[in-house]
């Protein structure tokens, strides 16, 4: 298996920054992988940081409904066989270009991370108690 070393990674944010600063639109999960848990995991600083250096918005996205399918233990095949699924987009996060401190970044993922946490519980609300959209 081939572990990232520290130049992959290097060069992984710089090909995410470039995307970015060439106008294309990706998405990144700030948890960092699929938890079990319903409260969120603390957000990683990847997509903050790639924000800042692109000088391009974050999009905070809420969703709720894919851990039935796919919950943290991996893909399932079990009912309901189509579960709800509620994406719900936020408004664009403007980002301080300059804002390049281990602080900023920080303070800017948990705002991230704020914001989805809302997001996701509208997506819940919406997908009802048993995965049924109202």
């Amino acid at each position: 298996m081939n572990l990232p070393t520290p130049a992959n990674v290097v060069t992984a944010m710089d090909k995410a920054i470039a995307l970015a600063r060439g106008g294309r639109l990706f998405g990144l999960f700030p948890e960092g992988k699929i938890s079990n848990e319903e409260a969120l995991l603390r957000g990683r600083r990847g997509a903050a940081r790639i924000a800042v250096g692109s000088e391009t918005p974050l999009i905070p996205v809420g969703i709720w409904g894919t851990q039935v399918r796919w919950p943290g233990s991996g893909l399932t095949w079990r009912r309901p066989w189509r579960p709800t699924v509620v994406v719900v987009v936020g408004e664009p996060m403007p980002v301080d270009p300059n804002a390049t401190s281990a602080r900023d970044i920080l303070h800017l993922t948990n705002d991230l991370m704020a914001r989805i946490e809302v997001l996701r519980d509208r997506a819940r609300a919406i997908a009802g108690p048993n995965g049924v959209a109202r």
